[in-house]
C-alpha cells in the first residue's frame, strides 16, 4: 500500500504545485459537494414545508428542465466568455438561489410558485456553468499534465459526491433540511469566490459572432468529427441504459430477490468501482485505447442488467442474486470510470481549446438526456417486453452501440494516432 501511495503521489505531485490547477480543483470539488447535498435538503424540506409527491416532483422537474434546456448555450458561451467568470457567477447564483429558498423555509414564506421559480435559476445557472468547467481545465494545465489532472478532477468529484451524500444526510438529521439549504449555499459561495481567485487567459473564440452561429459551429465540429459524434451516441446510450435498467427497473427486481438494502449494498460496489477505476486510469498511462474504452463501457453495463434480466426471468424469483450483482455493479464502476476518463482526456486533447466547451456541450447534452429517455421509457419498455426482457433488451443495445463505434474507422485513426 505504500508503495501503491507513493505511486499516486508521484504521478500527482506536478499537480499538487500548480496553484491555478488546485484553486480549479477545490472550487470544483467544493461545487459537487454542494450539489450532493442539495437535491436530499431540498426533497424534505418541500415535503415538510407543503407536503405531496406531485409537489416533490414538480420542484425537481422544474430544476431538471432548464438543465437540459441550456446546457448547449453554457458551451457556447463558455467558449465566447471568460470561462473563470462564467463559473464564478454561476457559482454566486447558486448561493444566492440556495440562500433565498432556505430563508423561505425557514420564514414559513415557502409556495410552491417561488420554489419552482429558484429551482428553474438554480438549474440555469448550473447548465451554463458545466461545460465551463471542463473547458477550463484545458487552459490552467500543460498537455502533459493532462490525463492526471482529468483524472484528480474526477477522483475530487466522486469523493464529494459520496462524502457530501452522507454528511448531507447527518446534517439534515441534525439541524434540518432548511438550514441543510443555508450550508449548501455557503458551498456555492466559496467556491465563486475560489474561481474569482484564478486566473485565465481570454479566450480566442470571435465573441462578436451571434449565439446559434456559435451553437452550429459546435454541432458541426461534432458531425465532422465521426470519432467524437460516436463517444456522444455511446455516452447516450449508456446513460439511457443505466437510467432505465439500474435506476428504475432494478427497483422491481430487487423486492423480488435480494430487497432494498441489497440494491443499496451493489450501489456503494459500484461508487467503490468508480474511485477504483480512477486509481487505475492513473496507474495505466496511456495504454488503454479510445476504441478499447468505448467497446468496455457498454458491454461492462451489460454485466449487472443481465444479472438483473436473469433474475427477474425466473419463477420463482431466483435467491442468491445479491453477490453477482454487487460484482456486476464493481466491475462496471471500475470500467465505466475508465472508460469515460479516456473518453474526457481524448476530447481534451484532440478538440481545439476555442471549440471544447461547445463539444463538451452536446456530450453532457447526451448524458443529461440519455438519463431522461430512460427514466421515460421505463415503464413501457416492461409493459412491452417484460422487466426480463426489456432488461435484456438494455443490455444487447448497449454492446451493440458501443461495439459499433469502437469500429469506426475514425476511432481507429485516434487509435493510430496515439501509438
Amino acid at each position: 500500500m505504500t508503495a501503491l501511495g507513493s505511486t499516486f503521489a508521484r504521478r500527482w505531485r506536478p499537480l499538487f504545485t500548480n496553484r491555478p490547477f488546485m484553486v480549479l480543483w477545490s472550487a470544483r470539488t467544493l461545487s459537487w459537494f454542494g450539489n450532493a447535498m442539495a437535491p436530499m435538503a431540498l426533497g424534505f424540506a418541500v415535503l415538510d414545508a407543503i407536503g405531496g409527491v406531485a409537489s416533490l416532483s414538480a420542484v425537481i422537474v422544474a430544476r431538471s428542465v432548464p438543465n437540459l434546456l441550456l446546457v448547449l448555450f453554457g458551451g457556447a458561451l463558455a467558449d465566447r466568455s471568460i470561462r473563470r467568470r462564467v463559473m464564478m457567477w454561476s457559482a454566486f447564483v447558486s448561493a444566492v438561489s440556495q440562500f433565498v429558498c432556505a430563508w423561505v423555509f425557514l420564514s414559513g414564506h415557502a409556495t410552491l410558485p417561488l420554489l419552482l421559480a429558484l429551482s428553474v435559476v438554480n438549474g440555469s445557472s448550473a447548465a451554463l456553468a458545466g461545460p465551463a468547467s471542463d473547458a477550463l481545465l484545458r487552459l490552467v494545465v500543460p498537455d502533459q499534465q493532462l490525463r492526471d489532472a482529468g483524472a484528480f478532477a474526477r477522483f475530487g468529484m466522486d469523493m464529494a459526491l459520496l462524502t457530501g451524500t452522507g454528511i448531507g444526510g447527518v446534517l439534515i438529521a441534525t439541524f434540518g433540511p432548511a438550514t441543510t439549504l443555508m450550508i449548501d449555499a455557503g458551498t456555492f459561495l466559496f467556491a465563486g469566490i475560489m474561481y474569482a481567485c484564478l486566473p485565465e487567459p481570454p479566450t480566442t473564440t470571435d465573441s462578436s459572432s451571434g449565439m446559434w452561429r456559435s451553437l452550429r459551429e459546435g454541432l458541426t465540429h461534432v458531425l465532422a468529427s465521426r470519432w467524437i459524434a460516436g463517444c456522444v451516441l455511446v455516452t447516450w446510450v449508456y446513460m439511457s441504459c443505466f437510467a432505465c435498467g439500474i435506476q428504475v427497473l432494478a427497483l422491481i427486481v430487487a423486492d423480488d430477490t435480494f430487497g432494498r438494502a441489497g440494491l443499496g449494498l451493489a450501489n456503494a460496489f459500484q461508487i467503490a468501482g468508480s474511485i477504483t477505476g480512477i486509481m487505475v486510469f492513473t496507474l495505466m498511462k496511456d495504454r488503454v485505447r479510445l476504441s478499447t474504452a468505448v467497446a468496455a463501457m457498454g458491454c461492462s453495463l451489460a454485466a449487472p442488467l443481465g444479472v438483473l434480466a436473469f433474475g427477474a426471468a425466473n419463477q420463482p424469483p431466483t435467491a442468491g442474486l445479491l453477490m453477482p450483482m454487487s460484482m456486476a455493479m464493481l466491475v462496471a464502476g471500475v470500467i465505466g470510470q475508465v472508460a469515460a476518463s479516456v473518453q474526457s482526456v481524448t476530447l481534451q486533447r484532440k478538440v481545439p481549446s476555442d471549440r471544447i466547451g461547445r463539444v463538451g456541450s452536446y456530450s453532457a447534452l447526451a448524458s443529461l438526456g440519455g438519463i431522461a429517455a430512460g427514466e421515460i421509457l421505463a415503464a413501457p419498455l416492461a409493459a412491452g417486453l417484460g422487466v426480463a426482457g426489456g432488461l435484456a433488451l438494455l443490455a444487447g443495445l448497449a454492446i451493440a452501440v458501443s461495439v459499433a463505434v469502437a469500429l469506426l474507422p475514425s476511432v481507429r485513426i485516434i487509435d493510430s494516432a496515439a501509438d
